[in-house]
């Protein structure tokens, strides 16, 4: 059976210099990959990874047509020697890794107050906030999508718009989650929870929610940037908030001794930190093709964000 011909695409940064493709979907797959195998071959210094990821995409079938093609695209078109996996990817790694670090870096400091305070902490931030967390997460992960195909087309306006959207549609549902903190005691003493670790967490239960807020922001930001390839400034901030957290968690909780409210503030801003550093980029003139200010455009057809 005759197959129809896929029409040359060029998808990905505008900036790239694309090869077009035009085949059929096998004769795509074997071509691109053969040619991926073929340039690994031929690199004098023995291998190339960008290439070799590409082959090995090709080799197992991991993405579909324009999976397979943005594949090429992105890892033949890079400069030699720079790795694009790493480049791209290894920033948001970090930021992941920095937000697990912060809430690491508040355990160690707040289990040098108490061990009560320390269980409390834990059932507050690792159990309820994940669980709030991954919520909004899971929605949140829809702008990548719609960022990623918006950039790809081109259509660089909507970028702005669906950002705002999220952060209403994100924000609205994190006002129904708010129900977990402000509950809290009430849901440690139906799950038959201590007494003294109860009433801590009922306290502690206030704090996780300018935190959970600024998640919203920091979710939705980061892949906004990194649909538009600005990792580094979230690296940057990432590493500057995981410094000034523990300046912070030391001042506040060990020198001048306000011990557990002490770290719960710093813990807080250091969360709020690298969302400002994003903010102030996104609005002052660090995204100019994408970011064209607030719009009404947000809330036509909210419903298929």
């Amino acid at each position: 059976m005759a197959q129809e011909q896929v029409e040359s695409q060029s998808v990905g940064p505008p900036d790239a210099q694309w090869m077009p493709i035009q085949t059929t979907d096998n004769e795509e797959m074997r071509s691109l990959g053969e040619f991926a195998v073929n340039e690994q071959n031929q690199k004098s210094d023995g291998g190339n990874l960008k290439l070799l990821v590409v082959a090995e995409a090709w080799q197992m079938s991991l993405a579909p047509d324009a999976g397979r093609i943005y594949l090429l695209h992105l890892f033949v078109s890079a400069p030699d020697g720079e790795n694009p996996a790493c480049s791209r990817h290894m920033p948001a790694i970090f930021s992941r890794f920095s937000t697990f670090g912060l809430n690491i870096i508040s355990q160690a400091f707040i289990g040098h107050i108490g061990s009560a305070e320390l269980a409390a902490y834990a059932l507050v931030f690792t159990v309820l906030l994940r669980f709030a967390n991954g919520i909004l997460f899971g929605m949140a992960c829809s702008l990548q999508t719609l960022c990623g195909q918006s950039f790809g087309a081109k259509q660089y306006h909507m970028l702005s718009i669906y950002l705002q959207r999220s952060w209403l549609v994100v924000t609205i549902a994190s006002l129904f989650l708010l129900a977990l903190f402000i509950f809290t005691t009430l849901i440690l003493k139906a799950v038959g929870q201590e007494e003294e670790i109860t009433k801590l967490a009922g306290y502690i239960s206030c704090w996780p929610i300018p935190v959970m807020f600024a998640f919203i922001v920091s979710y939705t930001c980061k892949i906004y940037l990194q649909a538009q390839s600005k990792n580094m400034t979230i690296t940057y901030l990432a590493a500057f908030s995981l410094v000034i957290h523990v300046f912070l968690s030391w001042i506040l909780a060990v020198k001048y001794k306000f011990g557990l409210e002490g770290a719960l503030v710093s813990t807080a801003l250091a969360y709020w930190i690298p969302n400002i550093g994003q903010l102030m980029l996104i609005f002052y003139g660090g995204c100019p093709e994408t970011w064209k200010g607030f719009s009404s455009l947000v809330f036509k057809r909210i419903y298929g964000l």
